[in-house]
């Protein structure tokens, strides 16, 4: 079965991505701490640049090979900017929200940037705590009452500690709900139903992450499309990272393998009558998805997953009854 899954994952941290590594640099300006590949051949200028006509403040491009988040503090160790950078050809430039403050640890500036460029609305406070919105208009930024990037970004960004400090990301929860073509598992010529297929399914995951590898337990529940099926199910799930072309951004390729509880309606043409059976299924998975970052710790993953069980021959003794006639003499099936 294949099929497209659209999943609300939990995260406990934001690190760095696939590829690279963390660094650090010190300065009499502060210190920075930002991720870096192979490709980089010189640190992030500390320095943040004023654009006089747009009154923001601007970060900084870098050589290329700085990917991921970068974090400035002053030199009294107030934070200055925090914010994230993504390769572009032979530099790398800002991208995503970005955070800025005044040397008292006040707010300066927060906004969206998309490859280097600032867009959209952006919001400014005086020296005083005067706030102020914008719209970014080529290199003009027009006062207008608009709705900038969520508090939520300064306020994670404000209680930032050391990269160095921070656990990398150890574990994750999902919530997947899948819909697709396929066949249920549970099938029979001499139903009225010879194969039913899946409507939906629901399925809870939590895994433990070490480095590139996750690994954790997981449980489903399954609807077939005629409702006279259904299963809860159980097993295990094991994942590799794959490399990523933005931090927002997490690839990976999955397996799983469990059991399920099918409980089935048998029902026979030109056959009085019902029964319920229940029987035991091995079921197996493959997955390739890519995860983006809502918030700090909340993703939305799209993938792509097969999955099916082995051919399997399960008989059972099934005994018709009907409300108004009574049972019938027991069917090997």
């Amino acid at each position: 079965m294949a099929a497209t899954l659209c999943s609300a994952c939990a995260t406990t941290k934001n690190t760095c991505p696939l590829g690279s590594n963390l660094a650090t640099s010190h300065s009499p300006d502060g210190k920075a701490e930002y991720c870096t590949s192979s490709g980089a051949t010189q640190v992030p200028p500390p320095a943040r640049k004023y654009d006089a006509t747009l009154k923001l403040a601007v970060p900084a491009a870098s050589s290329r090979g700085v990917e991921g988040p970068y974090t400035l503090w002053y030199a009294n160790g107030a934070l200055q900017s925090h914010g994230a950078y993504v390769d572009e050809g032979a530099r790398s430039v800002p991208d995503g929200v970005w955070g800025f403050w005044y040397p008292n640890g006040k707010r300066r500036t927060m906004g969206t940037y998309r490859r280097g460029v600032p867009e959209g609305c952006f919001v400014t406070w005086d020296a005083d705590g005067t706030r102020h919105t914008g719209i970014v208009e080529g290199d003009t930024l027009h006062v207008k009452a608009c709705e900038p990037p969520s508090d939520d970004v300064l306020l994670a960004a404000e209680g930032h500690v050391s990269l160095y400090d921070q656990a990398p990301a150890w574990a994750d929860v999902s919530v997947q709900v899948l819909a697709g073509g396929g066949r249920y598992g549970a099938r029979n010529a001499e139903q009225i139903d010879r194969d039913p297929g899946l409507r939906t399914s629901v399925a809870l995951g939590a895994r433990f992450r070490t480095g590139r590898f996750r690994f954790g337990p997981t449980g489903s529940l399954r609807l077939a499309d005629n409702f006279d099926y259904s299963s809860y199910g159980a097993g295990g799930a094991f994942a590799i990272g794959l490399p990523t072309f933005h931090p927002r951004f997490d690839n990976e390729i999955s397996v799983e393998l469990g059991v399920r509880h099918i409980n089935a309606t048998a029902a026979r043409p030109m056959q009085f009558g019902t029964d319920n059976l229940a029987f035991w299924d091995p079921i197996g998975a493959a997955q390739l998805g890519t995860a983006m970052l809502l918030t700090p710790n909340v993703a939305l993953l799209v993938a792509a997953r097969v999955e099916g069980s082995p051919t399997r021959a399960v008989e059972r003794d099934v005994n018709y009854c009907d409300l108004t006639v009574g049972c019938f003499p027991t069917k090997h099936e």
